[in-house]
């Protein structure tokens, strides 16, 4: 655990970013190591750290963080579709998963709870 803490204080956001997350197991332990651990690095920007542990937790892609940023700045599904340059279905497909990783039913509780959880800027 000391070398993930020296890690995490020496450049957090690149740490998270660089490390293999494939395993849920690490992952969640990662998780509830960042959750419990977050008040304790005040040298750190903890806006990026707290987005960084929502990231992992939700484990949204790249594609899903930019359709629900599109999302939230009003564009329809036909508009993200023609932005992003991938097909209308896509876009569903995306937003499909967005919601059921937020727990949420529409467009407007994803956003919602992304803001909430810091996931957007």
């Amino acid at each position: 655990m000391l070398t993930v803490r020296a890690a995490l204080k020496d450049n957090a956001v690149t740490f998270l970013e660089n490390i293999d997350l494939s395993d849920r197991a690490e992952r969640q332990i990662l998780i509830t190591f960042l959750d419990e651990s977050i008040t304790e690095f005040g040298d750190l920007n903890q806006q990026d750290l707290l987005k960084m542990v929502n990231n992992l937790r939700f484990s949204f892609s790249n594609k899903e963080i930019q359709v629900l940023r599109l999302a939230r700045d009003g564009m329809t599904n036909k508009q993200i579709s023609k932005k992003l340059r991938i097909g209308h279905g896509t876009v569903r497909n995306y937003l499909s998963s967005i919601y059921k990783k937020l727990q949420v039913s529409n467009r407007t509780g994803a956003i919602a709870k992304a803001i909430a959880h810091g996931l957007l800027e």
